[in-house]
């Protein structure tokens, strides 16, 4: 093996060498030509075998900066019950119990009765307290969530949560339980982030 410094090599008429290519990191070698022609990678002998013509030759070894994917950028997504309820024609009343915010965030609503009811009077996503309900919020395979934020109408509340306020989240899901009364959700917004 050979290590050269340099990307061109002149080698002595009539030999056969192989060449087993390192590179300094974040580098890869694309190809490796003798006198212009390309030569094919070898895997029995890890390397390029070469031989060398009777005149001689130039080897030339190429290489370039190894692709390296962009880190994420999180996503924020924002919906109004209102919008919601617009997009996928809900009914006053009705129980709503699974709701795509998009094509990676999913919401879920546990509870018994009334938990997951649509009011179109304040354009709200009812829980209730008195069935322990329950606001899951999950991603989908690969992504991982950021943050949450909620904006509720009345009284009720969530544990852990404030209106309006920003709540840290991590893993693939995160449950919200109702502590007080019965929480009209009137918009929901989620930040995830793609994962390798």
């Amino acid at each position: 093996s050979m290590y050269y410094e340099i990307s061109s090599v002149n080698v002595d008429a009539g030999k056969t060498l192989v060449l087993n290519l390192g590179t300094k990191a974040g580098f890869v070698v694309t190809s490796v030509t003798l006198n212009g022609e390309v030569l094919e990678y070898d895997e029995s002998v890890y390397g390029y075998v070469v031989v060398v013509p009777a005149e001689g030759g130039t080897i030339v070894i190429n290489t370039e900066a190894e692709a390296t994917e962009p880190t994420p950028e999180p996503v924020t997504v924002t919906k109004t019950v209102a919008e919601l309820a617009t997009a996928n024609g809900w009914t006053n009343g009705t129980k709503y119990e699974t709701v795509t915010l998009d094509e990676v965030v999913t919401l879920k609503a546990t509870g018994t009765n009334n938990t997951g009811k649509y009011y179109d009077s304040n354009e709200s996503w009812r829980f209730y307290s008195s069935e322990t309900a329950t606001l899951t919020i999950s991603v989908a395979e690969g992504y991982e969530l950021q943050e949450v934020t909620l904006t509720l109408d009345g009284a009720g509340t969530f544990a852990d949560v404030t209106s309006e306020t920003p709540v840290t989240a991590t893993g693939s899901s995160v449950v919200f339980t109702a502590t007080t009364d019965k929480p009209n959700v009137t918009a929901i917004s989620v930040t995830y982030v793609k994962v390798a």
